[in-house]
């Protein structure tokens, strides 16, 4: 049975066309990717990195990694998950402007404004309150539609951010970045795996989908630990 299993998989050949945000690509995806090469050793990923939206069919991309509401009715979607986000800022920024208190204070603060991939607006620092989702509006004198732009600008101290805390946590961790707000959490984002309808789906394509699926499954169940130390943190040492 292992023999087959290891036929199987050596029998995928080919390359894969592959569209994903960077935060996803850069904290989970290429980590990992050693693992995948391991497993499928003679498939060949191209692998775009960008948040905005793609026409698979057009542009010849076999799956895409996405974030929020998928926009096209014509994908098919694997749900990969959720993403979490954590509103922060620099310690310069914080030491110029003070740290915001609760969500009416934060609206008299400054944003780094990011522009939605799909559509080009500003998007609402948002946050889950009682169980539903609250936006909060905060002007900024700087926008970006990148998502590593928008980290930068934060680290630079041009305003609040809230970014995916998977691309976040290292400069958490270093104090280059320090969360704000904690006891109010920004709304998750669903993460998902699109590929075309009514195209069959090539085993090439399917292997990825479910490596894709097992990966991101570890990633939460550690991510879950990691915010279960962080309550625990918190209720030791309350803000």
């Amino acid at each position: 049975m292992e023999a087959s299993i290891r036929h199987a998989t050596d029998n995928l050949t080919g390359r894969l066309r592959i569209e994903m945000p960077g935060a996803v690509a850069s904290a989970i995806v290429l980590p990992a990717l050693e693992n995948f090469h391991t497993r499928y050793p003679n498939l060949d990923l191209a692998i775009s990195i960008s948040n905005r939206t793609v026409d698979l069919i057009s542009e010849a991309i076999d799956c895409s990694i996405q974030l929020g509401e998928l926009p096209d009715s014509n994908l098919v979607a694997r749900n990969l998950g959720t993403l979490e986000h954590v509103t922060c800022a620099s310690p310069a920024y914080l030491a110029r402007y003070g740290t915001p208190t609760d969500l009416d204070d934060l609206r008299g603060h400054v944003a780094v404004n990011c522009m939605s991939p799909h559509n080009g607006r500003e998007v609402d620092f948002d946050f889950e309150v009682d169980g539903e989702a609250q936006q909060v509006k905060v002007k900024g004198f700087v926008k970006v539609s990148d998502e590593q732009a928008y980290l930068t600008c934060g680290l630079q101290g041009l305003g609040l951010i809230q970014p995916a805390r998977i691309a976040a946590q290292p400069y958490l961790d270093s104090g280059l970045l320090r969360e704000v707000l904690p006891q109010w959490q920004p709304v998750p984002m669903p993460v998902a795996v699109a590929y075309v309808k009514n195209r069959r789906v090539s085993p090439r394509v399917r292997a990825f989908v479910d490596w894709l699926a097992e990966l991101f499954e570890q990633a939460e169940h550690v991510d879950q630990d990691l915010t279960r130390v962080r309550q625990l943190l918190r209720g030791l040492h309350p803000a």
